[in-house]
């Protein structure tokens, strides 16, 4: 990091967004799926296809109006958006994680 970015990450709310958000876009997790959904037949290819471009489309919309939605929530509904995010990602990782033992251990989850 720089000193140009060291000292305008000083001047900044909150700098946590894109290291928070850029793995749930398109992280390691998102390459899996894109890789286990993919069928032999053209139609399950396209409808893949398509339920990327519609995923991508809906992120696109939700970012390029984000400044906005800022505005209207401001800063105390902005921190209750952050805490909700902040729960639904940690519920992923739980599920990941209790996945991953019962994988490991299938006579534990009976």
């Amino acid at each position: 990091m720089g000193p140009a970015a060291l000292e305008e990450s000083k001047h900044k709310d909150d700098i946590s967004f894109t290291p928070l958000a850029m793995p749930m876009l398109s992280g390691p997790g998102s390459m899996a799926i894109c890789i286990g959904l993919i069928r032999p037949t053209y139609l399950d290819k396209a409808m893949t296809i398509a339920g990327f471009v519609l995923v991508a489309l809906a992120a696109f919309i939700i970012l390029l109006f984000s400044l906005r939605l800022t505005r209207v929530l401001g800063k105390p509904g902005m921190a209750a958006m952050a805490r909700i995010i902040g729960f639904i990602t940690l519920a992923i990782g739980v599920n990941f994680f209790a996945s991953a033992i019962a994988a490991l251990f299938p006579g534990l989850t009976r």
